[in-house]
């Protein structure tokens, strides 16, 4: 089977790991696997040639522009070397419908898309309800990361035509990664005995809405550190807060990073204070490296942590700041959480998760 995977940044992110993970099971088992990106940014591509390793060929688009008839162009015509064409996030997600609109006669490739995330900007307008529509009827199988992206993608559509094609594959990560993970905290922050270390690992974006770990860090002891594995918009605003407040020393950005397994291992809790989330990947990685999973109360998150005691309201700084305060001054409630998490952790694999995927694959191929 040939396959090729259509996305964005090829380097970081969940959407990124979840794509690696697939190609390296189905490699393994003898399919070949390509990866397509539209975006040339040097920071989104991968350059440590972990694809490369597992044999998969990586073709990066030539201009930075994506609305454009050439990319259209360029993506039919190499859609058509494939029998499964794999498409991830939006504006891709529109390029892969308006190519399926245009592929061979004999129907190949198949070609499908993942849902990511239970809310993006389109929602906000009622009329992009059909714009959607369209865009998902062009493709043979839709795919959900999580259940409650299920529920909140089949509301949003109401469309009974469109609910056969949707399913749900849960993602999942590479535990042996995370679990054996080096510690190699001190070479990024130069750790200081005594300190205490927060981190979060995600874009610096309003849905992850790092200004509240920040809030909540500045009412914890001074040796209370954050640490940010991730780059976006905000890091400027954050980097004028963290001085006016005096807490440039405790707040550590660290910008993307690719080996983030490796920081975990340092830290004592993980944070993830977004607003919403389709599935909290990250949360997973927290609870394999072994330190407890603290995230907000929304679709998609909670159910990967799994344990109210570690769930706040978006924005709720106050709950944030005592749940992290009982975890950190508590050894013995902080290590029955590790131990509850790495066992909830386990039911998010990455070989169930390609399992799944491959198994539709042949499905809709036969």
């Amino acid at each position: 089977m040939k396959i090729l995977h259509f996305t964005g940044s090829t380097a970081i992110g969940g959407v990124a790991s979840i794509v690696y993970e697939l190609s390296k099971y189905c490699t393994s088992r003898g399919h070949n696997v390509d990866q397509l990106s539209m975006c040339n940014e040097p920071h989104l591509i991968d350059s440590s040639g972990k694809y490369e390793d597992i044999g998969v060929r990586t073709f990066i688009s030539p201009t930075s522009n994506r609305y454009t008839y050439r990319q259209l162009k360029s993506l039919i015509k190499t859609m058509r070397e494939y029998d499964i064409v794999h498409v991830h996030q939006f504006p891709e997600q529109l390029y892969g419908a308006l190519a399926s609109m245009l592929k061979s006669p004999n129907n190949i490739p198949k070609v499908i898309t993942t849902e990511h995330n239970t809310w993006n900007n389109r929602r906000n307008y009622k009329l992009l309800k059909y714009f959607d529509r369209w865009m998902y009827s062009n493709y043979d199988k839709i795919v959900c990361i999580s259940p409650p992206v299920y529920d909140s993608l089949v509301k949003w559509l109401d469309n009974d035509r469109l609910i056969n094609k949707i399913t749900t594959i849960t993602n999942g990560i590479d535990i042996n990664k995370y679990r054996n993970a080096i510690n190699n905290l001190e070479d990024y922050v130069g750790c200081t005995d005594g300190n205490k270390y927060i981190v979060m690992v995600g874009r610096l974006e309003h849905p992850k809405d790092p200004i509240t770990l920040i809030k909540a860090i500045k009412n914890l002891p001074n040796n209370v550190h954050a640490v940010f594995c991730g780059d976006g918009y905000l890091k400027t605003q954050i980097e004028a807060s963290t001085k006016a407040l005096n807490m440039k020393h405790r707040v550590h950005l660290l910008g993307n990073v690719t080996n983030p397994e490796t920081i975990l291992k340092g830290c004592d809790v993980g944070v993830l204070s977004s607003y919403w989330d389709g599935f909290g990947l990250v949360a997973a990685e927290y609870m394999t490296a072994g330190i407890p999973s603290v995230g907000t109360n929304v679709p998609g998150l909670k159910e990967v942590i799994g344990d109210q005691d570690l769930l706040f309201e978006p924005g709720d700084v106050e709950r944030l700041t005592i749940i992290l305060k009982q975890l950190l001054e508590n050894d013995n409630y902080r290590n029955s959480k590790i131990e509850n998490g790495y066992s909830q952790a386990l039911n998010f694999t990455s070989e169930k998760m390609a399992s799944e995927y491959l198994a539709l694959y042949e499905s809709i191929l036969s």
